[in-house]
């Protein structure tokens, strides 16, 4: 039973009235609005002071003279547990109404003041201030992509020293790249230049006919064959390429352009129509006056000639004083015993035609073996009849004998291999003739050093 239900059910009593005596009627019964009142009243007063011992009241606690129920006293309210039922965990006293505590409030966070001037250049709609019961790391962090908020600086115009370094970064930048396309142009420029160069040593040749396509050809592989490969040949690109092709070493080659200026360096020149169109007709004259071959014909006619690095009047002379000496070495050699000459070899030495290297190889072979000389002779038509004769064809048998032997050409061939390398032949070959004869061709490069036969 409630605390209301004793108030309504406690006798009432007459002070003073002695115990025994018959008791007065009782008073009327109060009226319900004020018994609501009542309670009410008592009600509220509990609810302000919930720690204080509870005495009851002069209309709910028995006579002085009658002991009453021992006042009970109200437990301290608890703080409220979210994971605990409400009434913590203790039930309340029986016949009282539990009281629930009121939640403990956690004060807000400070709110930091709005800006005073609102910036006009907002990057996009203000996000919403959070929850006060969110975290200060969550309130205090923008939107990903957007401005601070709340900073007065931002979209206020930047620092007059931040314009001045970003001008001045920004000239730097104009200047490099001006730099950089002044370069780019140079470097063009450049290789147009080499490159007009280049088309205009080769415009000449740029449309070859078939005859000249021919000569060119047969001119390369000659030159392979017969001219030493440690001499330089001066040539237009279209025969240096040609050159190349057929086995002649490119670094021994020089190609005559445009800008080309004699090549007196050089050991031999191959003349062709962009070559003669590159120096006239003087040039043959003066500085390349001795021809070793010729092929082709008129304008298509390629001709492989010596440089004269001192003049045509001096190499002329060279060319006198070397046949003189060849003149009395040929007339020694055939008043030598074991050198056996046929009528043209005879008159070939006689008249100094033989090459000075020749000479020497055959006195050195004629010192271990009997020889009969065939003839003497240079491969490649229209040569200089003042160019010496760089081939000699020895019979492939015994003169005393007469007959071939296979073992003599061995053994002729084994002594051409032991002279000295300035004075070895070439090339050594076998050579069948057409009446079935087998000769030994013994054979020197050109040009022909001068000199080899001095006193």
């Amino acid at each position: 039973m409630g605390d209301e239900d004793k108030t309504e059910q406690l006798p009432y009593r007459v002070p003073g009235a002695a115990q025994g005596r018959h008791a007065p009627s009782a008073p009327p019964a109060l009226p319900d609005d004020l018994r609501r009142r009542m309670r009410a009243a008592v009600s509220a007063e509990r609810a302000l002071a919930p720690g204080r011992d509870q005495a009851p009241g002069r209309d709910q606690a028995p006579g002085r003279d009658q002991p009453g129920p021992r006042p009970e006293r109200a437990e301290p309210a608890r703080p409220a547990n979210e994971a605990a039922p409400a009434d913590n965990g203790v039930a309340a006293p029986p016949g009282r109404r539990a009281m629930r505590p009121e939640p403990v409030r956690q004060p807000k966070p400070p709110v930091a003041p709005e800006p005073a001037i609102a910036p006009e250049s907002a990057a996009g709609p203000v996000a919403p201030e959070p929850a006060a019961g969110s975290s200060p790391a969550a309130r205090s962090s923008p939107a990903a992509g957007a401005p601070p908020i709340g900073n007065p600086a931002a979209g206020l115009p930047g620092l007059p020293g931040a314009n001045v370094r970003q001008a001045s970064a920004r000239g730097r930048l104009v200047a490099t790249s001006v730099v950089a396309v002044a370069l780019v142009i140079l470097a063009a420029g450049c290789l147009g230049v080499a490159v007009a160069r280049y088309l205009a040593s080769s415009a000449a040749r740029v449309t070859v006919s078939p005859a000249e396509q021919r000569a060119e050809r047969s001119a390369a592989t000659w030159i392979s064959l017969q001219v030493s490969h440690a001499a330089v040949v001066a040539c237009d690109p279209q025969m240096c390429a040609a050159l190349t092709a057929d086995g002649f070493p490119s670094g021994n080659v020089r190609v005559l352009g445009q800008t080309a200026t004699y090549p007196v360096t050089s050991a031999v020149v191959v003349v062709t129509q962009a070559v003669r169109d590159l120096f006239g007709s003087s040039f043959t004259t003066n500085i390349a006056p001795a021809v070793l071959a010729t092929f082709g014909s008129a304008d298509a006619s390629i001709t492989v000639r010596l440089i004269a690095p001192d003049g045509a009047a001096a190499y002329w002379t060279r060319i006198g004083a070397d046949r003189s000496a060849a003149k009395h070495f040929g007339s020694d050699l055939v008043q030598t015993s074991g050198i056996t000459t046929s009528a043209k070899a005879e008159q070939q030495l006689m008249a100094g035609q033989v090459d000075s290297r020749l000479l020497l190889a055959i006195a050195s072979l004629a010192s271990r073996h009997p020889i009969d000389i065939l003839d003497f002779g240079n491969l490649g038509a229209g040569a200089d009849p003042a160019i010496p004769l760089r081939f000699a064809d020895l019979a492939g048998s015994d003169q005393a004998a007469r007959a071939a032997s296979p073992a003599y050409l061995r053994a002729l061939r084994a002594s051409l291999g032991a002279i000295s390398t300035r004075f070895r032949p070439t090339s050594i070959v076998n050579v069948h003739l057409s009446s079935g004869q087998v000769i030994l061709r013994i054979e020197f490069t050109a040009p022909t050093p001068f000199g080899l036969l001095g006193p």
